[in-house]
């Protein structure tokens, strides 16, 4: 016989303060999507914005489901590159040659993002924050019970304020 059953509590979506219904569905929890593009106004996508996970199907599945999720989500990023449909205009925020196209950034991979996003001021969680977030969801202070394996930390602020 079995003497162990595991539990896992899922999380249900919420809107980011300011976000209209057109782009949340507060009944499932989910930002509306196409393949991870995130669409309004009957599915019509808005470019250049993509979900996954939890916020993309609901608080259901497993690490599996977000694996295979995920990987939906990033062939729907990669269908875009290829078709230039991200990172379209870069004329208007000082990135990219001014023609609009912003190509040369694109072809920058992750050193060509990470330079943007430091162009732009952007605060990035790399491993190194990530850690810093991992290890305060663990920290024993946070936890209900000593059986839970960490507390989730819901609030952006709090989280910025752990990686500043």
């Amino acid at each position: 016989t079995y003497k162990k059953a595991l539990v896992s509590i899922g999380y249900k979506g919420i809107p980011l303060p300011g976000m209209d219904s057109s782009m949340f569905d507060k009944n499932k929890g989910i930002v509306p999507n196409q393949h991870g593009r995130v669409a309004v106004n009957d599915n019509e996508g808005i470019g250049s914005l993509y979900v996954s996970g939890w916020l993309k199907r609901g608080p259901s599945g497993i690490i599996g489901t977000n694996i295979v999720d995920a990987k939906d989500t990033v062939l729907s990023i990669m269908e875009d590159l290829a078709a230039s449909t991200v990172g379209r205009d870069c004329s208007n925020n000082g990135s990219g040659n001014g023609n609009g196209d912003g190509n040369e950034r694109l072809k920058g991979g992750r050193e060509g993002l990470d330079a943007l996003l430091t162009e732009r001021g952007v605060l990035k969680v790399d491993w190194k924050n990530y850690e810093k977030i991992d290890a305060k969801e663990k920290d024993p202070s946070r936890l209900r019970t000593s059986d839970q394996p960490r507390e989730k930390i819901t609030s952006l602020d709090e989280m910025l304020q752990l990686i500043k």
